[in-house]
């Protein structure tokens, strides 16, 4: 694979995710905070900001596998 851009498939999936989960995995993974603080702070339980965060890091990891598979094919994105 080619070198993994984090910050451009992050880009990408901000443009197209539901903002709440997308601050949701802002919470969790960039900032690193507790589930329970970030549950409180948006006002969701604490299943709702786990699968908030598992479907933004995945569609983030498919942004990123589509980058790369298009840098790889001399496509820059």
């Amino acid at each position: 694979m080619g070198t993994f851009r984090p910050d451009a498939a992050i880009a990408q999936v901000r443009a197209q995710a539901n903002p709440k989960h997308f601050q949701v995995f802002d919470y969790c993974v960039l900032k690193e905070w507790p589930v329970a603080k970030v549950a409180s702070t948006l006002g969701m339980n604490a299943a709702q900001v786990y699968l908030a965060r598992h479907r933004v890091s995945q569609a983030v990891k498919r942004a990123a596998r589509r980058i790369d598979g298009e840098r790889m094919k001399g496509r820059v994105v």
